[in-house]
């Protein structure tokens, strides 16, 4: 190939035919190799199999020919290479893409802080003073022990840093892209130089998590104190794909086609997990949640999250995380944790140290790697307390700040989280509140938006329609294609539909009613968190039907749904009133009465007794005397609760007495 072309000559050719490109370049000048193939696929040829040594002479063809352009720091990338370049991420290994140059996609999935790294160091003898120069590579460690010339031996040689070559390095790690439950092939990529211009500190967690397609010369390095070889690739060229799907003219027609269907919900909730039997409501809500509202940023600075967080708790095998699944399995970048096993740093981010470069690593977690999509929460009840503080800081900031190994980071997470819980006891109880069922701190669950509980009662319709879609998923299709239905969801999403003056007064008027009862009853049936939620909810309808404007039906809808959703968790059994933390997980006005008069009885016993109070006196006098007491062990549950809070103890066997902290 050499032979018959002058790389240089063609270059110089090039250059000069094409300056002003050059010259409105930003100190990158990226070839396209689709476009360079038309001239000569000769050149093209010697490009893919020497990409290092065509680098070199493509530098000096351009240092051959007067440009009005500053020369220096000019970075040379390459980027459209043909179809047989292009690898995947678990390619890299095989010996045949050695020095060769490919294009790969994937997940960008950690990202280090920028580092100068001496590719060219200048050595002095300790010994004599000879001078001697040695080049580096990435992985290379910093060597100061040379045979000296000189002195004719091996000896120790001082650095010269002022006299050697530094360049700007960065580290990212690339995946394949993750699949439900397969840990993907991932590969080191090192961009240098103009490359990390792009990937400042304000911008790099924009990218964690998005697929990045990558131009690089295929490097395999040797593995210190082994034979093995470990791939990596050296970028010329990367772009990051912030878009998760295109939608052609074509695909904007047909979605603005069906947004006109007065079948349009119906037929959207339809195409949610058809072969997962009923649970329309539910599946409703899944939709609500992949649109989402308006994030609205408010004049003092603060903000009103868009996104909406959706929790399902209930009975096990009645299809809470095979919704989840297919959220997974078909909307982009969404991700699935399961709560046994998560930890803080696998939800938000970590730090780690490179052993071989070291470099210090931010590792994204799920929450930050599902920006802009969606987070499956399985089993969140087994997420340990401890855990919870990066997911409370997500549902509500949006933001994750996190500060380790000196470095602090801010990671934009506009994430929508399903949270899937299941009760303590196996079942869920209708009798109990959530707060008895759920091992998960109020905080958490009042940042849901709506809540929806699964209970496995037998109805004979019902049940054969599971089976039958057990038996025969494939006469359970969706009416709409999943690819098209992620397509709409994306396009509805990015509308922003306004209320007027009369939309506006119909939620005010339904939220302050709920209000109003709190002065008749003393309940809180709800509160400015559910108004918010509602305001989402009837953004998240008007949007399904691409429309700038909300409209009266849309906020039916979604005050129905709150309604629905308060009701199945938030109705006092006991009184048969609507109380909103009850709902939330805390406890329900009722028993914030009884345990009130629990102490009373308590006190006036202390004065009868003194300090020490009997147990089996207490029990039989609560019973007798408190009217929601129904059972000695009601009252054997408060005494309970009320020592693992820390306020009673027991100094002997059969008595209780109050702590006292003065």
């Amino acid at each position: 190939m050499t032979e018959k072309i002058d790389i240089e000559n063609f270059f110089s050719e090039y250059f000069f035919d094409n300056q002003k490109k050059i010259i409105d370049n930003d100190g990158k000048i990226i070839l396209d190799l689709n476009e360079l193939d038309k001239l000569s696929s000769e050149v093209v040829d010697y490009i893919l199999a020497e990409p290092e040594n065509a680098l070199i002479k493509i530098r000096k063809a351009f240092d051959s020919i007067d440009l009005p352009i500053k020369k220096d720091n000019i970075h040379f990338g390459f980027e459209n290479p043909p179809d047989n370049h292009k690898i995947s991420i678990g390619e890299c290994s095989l010996p045949d893409w050695n020095n060769k140059l490919v294009e790969i996609k994937g997940i960008l999935s950690s990202i280090s802080s920028i580092k100068p790294t001496i590719i060219k160091g200048r050595f002095y003898c300790n010994r004599c003073g000879k001078q001697m120069d040695y080049d580096f590579g990435l992985y290379d460690w910093m060597k100061r022990k040379f045979f000296c010339k000189e002195c004719e031996r091996p000896t120790m040689h001082r650095l010269e840093e002022s006299e050697s070559v530094k360049i700007k390095t960065q580290m990212i790690t690339v995946n394949e892209p993750y699949s439900f439950t397969t840990a993907p092939p991932k590969i080191d990529v090192w961009l240098l130089e103009k490359l990390t211009d792009s990937t400042k500190t304000s911008e790099k967690t924009l990218l964690s998590g998005i697929e990045i397609k990558i131009v690089g010369i295929m490097k395999h390095q040797v593995l210190p104190k082994t034979t093995a070889m470990m791939p990596y690739l050296k970028a010329v060229y990367w772009d990051a794909k912030t878009k998760m799907v295109t939608i052609t003219k074509e695909d904007e027609e047909k979605i603005k086609k069906m947004s006109k269907k007065k079948t349009l919900i119906k037929d959207l909730i339809d195409s949610i997990a058809p072969t997962i039997y009923g649970h329309d409501a539910e599946k409703e809500a899944i939709l609500l949640m992949l649109i989402g509202g308006n994030k609205i940023l408010k004049p003092d600075g603060t903000h009103r999250r868009g996104n909406i967080h959706i929790m399902f708790i209930g009975d096990p095998s009645s299809g809470k995380t095979r919704l989840g699944e297919w959220i997974i399995r078909n909307f982009p970048r969404a991700r699935y944790v399961v709560g046994s096993e998560a930890t803080a740093a696998g939800l938000s981010a970590s730090m780690r140290k490179d052993n071989q470069t070291g470099f210090w690593v931010v590792d994204p977690g799920a929450l930050v790697m599902a920006n802009l999509s969606t987070c499956v929460v399985d089993e969140m009840d087994k997420l340990k307390p401890e855990d919870l503080g990066p997911l409370d800081q997500v549902m509500e900031m949006q933001r994750l700040v996190i500060t380790k190994a000196g470095v602090d980071a801010d990671f934009p997470s506009e994430v929508n989280i399903l949270g899937i819980l299941n009760p303590v006891h196996g079942r869920y109880d209708p009798f109990q509140s959530i707060d008895e069922q759920v091992k998960i701190r109020d905080t958490t669950l009042s940042r849901f938006d709506i809540k929806f509980l699964f209970q496995d009662k037998p109805e004979e319709k019902k049940d054969r329609g599971m089976l039958e879609a057990m038996t025969h998923p494939e006469k359970f299709k969706p009416k709409i294609e999943s690819e098209f239905l992620v397509k709409y969801i994306l396009y509805a999403r990015e509308i922003e539909p306004k209320l007027n003056k009369n939309i506006e007064k119909s939620l005010q008027d339904f939220f302050l009613s709920l209000r109003d009862k709190f002065s008749q009853n003393k309940v809180m049936a709800i509160t400015a968190r559910q108004y918010e939620a509602t305001l989402r909810l009837s953004e998240a309808y008007a949007k399904l039907r691409l429309s700038s404007t909300i409209s009266i039906e849309d906020t039916k809808r979604a005050i129905n749904l709150m309604k629905a959703s308060i009701r199945q968790f938030g109705l006092d059994t006991e009184t048969g009133i609507i109380d909103i933390d009850q709902a939330e997980g805390r406890m329900s006005k009722s028993k914030r009465d009884r345990l009130l008069q629990f102490m009373d009885v308590f006190e006036d016993m202390r004065k009868q007794f003194g300090e020490n109070v009997p147990i089996e006196d207490l029990i039989t006098r609560s019973v007798d005397t408190i009217e929601g007491f129904k059972s000695r062990q009601d009252v054997i549950n408060i005494i309970i609760k009320l020592k693992n809070d820390g306020v009673f103890f027991s100094p002997r066997p059969d008595f209780i007495t109050k702590v006292d902290y003065n």
